[in-house]
């Protein structure tokens, strides 16, 4: 059999045909010319962007069988819980949930999908300049409930802060004016217990939407079941206590900071203020936490609208579109310049 090649063109997918005069390679269909170097150049980087890709997949993407009409489902290596492409089935991937993977607690979703289709239609009427597309009944098709995974600390700690305080009294007797200053050293020590801090345990574009939602309120939690995962996607973590020790660590810093200069008053001026803060202890604990979430990809950048699960809260990132907007804009100008005209007119 002959080995036959033939060359396509990169921007349209026709043949393309070389010009021995000319030493380029024209497509009849979209009149792109391109050279042999330029040819060899593009192919051998979609080559490479292939290979990556092929790489990339194999090395993030796992299959299971739909236990309902065995359809093959492939996931990336996060997700823990999904729908059966074929039979929407909810389907719960639970050798990811096993071991130390286990969540320890779960807030149940308390909106369900009818009251977060019904509030992300309001929140979507209060913003101008939405396009179509965004706005049709089709893109809340794509609503889906996500549990995301946080990880929840409690740490303690031994804090110190340091500072000087003055008071200043001023009278006059007389003719005389007098100051009287006096000089405190201020030392607050204490040891302080912060609970049930909420952290993303995801490092992903995914972060925005997630935190904007929060707070959650804890006294919904529940002890982890995979029964809760039914009917909505599940998200696994990739961030370990060992790299989101030091995000805690910050936080509770700046937190029993504040909590220590707080206790201090009664001072005209406080300077040379110092603060030290060591941790004493640290308990983690692995949760899932409801999100509803939209999203809509325009000129390659993701917009999305996330919605609490349980508290209702609202965050969104929305396009704009710019022929709306310059429409606004010129009916805008025109009753601008219809009343300055009339009243000219009236002047007049």
């Amino acid at each position: 059999m002959d080995n036959t090649t033939v060359y396509k063109c990169p921007n349209c997918g026709g043949s393309l045909e070389y010009n021995a005069e000319t030493n380029i390679l024209h497509c009849d269909y979209c009149l792109s010319d391109f050279t042999v170097e330029e040819l060899e150049e593009l192919n051998n980087k979609n080559k490479e962007q292939e290979q990556s890709a092929e790489e990339n997949f194999d090395e993030h993407a796992r299959m299971y069988s739909c236990p309902n009409c065995g359809a093959e489902i492939i996931t990336d290596d996060t997700t823990t819980a999904t729908f059966c492409y074929y039979c929407h089935s909810p389907v719960i991937l639970s050798e990811k949930l096993k071991g130390s993977m286990k969540p320890d607690y779960v807030i149940p979703f308390k909106i369900n999908r009818e009251e977060a289709e019904k509030r992300f239609f309001e929140w979507m009427s209060s913003k101008k300049f939405l396009p179509k597309a965004f706005i049709d009944k089709k893109a809340v098709e794509k609503m889906c409930g996500v549990y995301y995974p946080y990880w929840m600390t409690d740490c303690t700690v031994d804090g110190r802060y340091t500072a000087t305080g003055k008071n200043l009294r001023v009278w006059v007797v007389g003719d005389i004016e007098y100051t009287e200053t006096k000089v405190y050293d201020i030392v607050r020590e204490g040891r302080i217990t912060f609970d049930n801090i909420k952290n993303f345990a995801m490092d992903n574009e995914r972060a925005k939407l997630a935190t904007g939602v929060q707070p959650f309120k804890d006294e919904d939690m529940e002890k982890f079941s995979m029964a809760y995962l039914s009917g909505f996607m599940a998200e696994n973590r990739d961030i370990e206590t060992e790299k989101m020790s030091e995000t805690v660590k910050s936080q509770v810093n700046t937190y029993a900071g504040r909590l220590l200069e707080n206790t201090v008053g009664g001072y005209n001026m406080l300077s040379n203020k110092s603060t030290s803060i060591k941790p004493v202890d640290m308990k983690w604990e692995y949760v899932l936490l409801p999100v509803w979430v939209v999203t809509y990809v325009a000129k390659d950048k993701v917009y999305y609208f996330a919605l609490n699960g349980q508290t209702g809260k609202t965050v969104g990132q929305l396009p704009i579109d710019n022929k709306k907007l310059f429409l606004f804009g010129l009916a805008l100008f025109a009753v601008f310049f219809a009343v300055i005209m009339l009243i000219g007119g009236l002047i007049a």
